[in-house]
């Protein structure tokens, strides 16, 4: 069911830039963690509902059987890909690095893969994404 969704998704024709984070099928629900490079608005979540709903229908799937729930992600959603670093730039980050040494600081830039934060103390590091195992955005 859950390639099916990515499918269903992937052919989802929209005037936004969708990025499909993680799909979880549990049971009766459907859950989609969805993203943009502006953000995902409430009027987003629905048409992808409906795009889904409609798309399992016309496999014959019964999705009177499903709870269709698709949201963006919290604040607490680790960074993943470069494109959440664009929209994140001057946002404050905790990085941890491969080693388990946490870096807090903000992003000032992002090319590629590549990115640079300004720690608290005013320094200036840079990184490429695949060196880092995760980044979380700070309140």
């Amino acid at each position: 069911m859950k390639e099916k969704i990515f499918d269903i998704l992937a052919n989802f024709d929209t005037p936004i830039n969708l990025y499909v984070l993680e799909i979880n099928v549990n049971r009766n629900r459907i859950e989609v963690i969805a993203d943009t490079d502006t953000g995902l608005l409430l009027t987003d979540c629905v048409s992808i509902s409906r795009h889904i709903k409609k798309s399992l229908e016309m496999q014959e799937i019964n999705v009177d059987d499903f709870f269709i729930d698709v949201c963006s992600p919290g604040i607490d959603y680790a960074i993943k890909e470069s494109w959440q670093l664009k929209k994140n730039v001057g946002r404050k980050v905790q990085i941890k690095q491969k080693d388990s040494k946490l870096v807090n600081g903000k992003i000032v830039m992002v090319e590629n893969q590549n990115f640079a934060i300004k720690t608290n103390k005013g320094k200036l590091l840079s990184y490429n994404l695949t060196d880092i195992n995760e980044i979380k955005i700070q309140i």
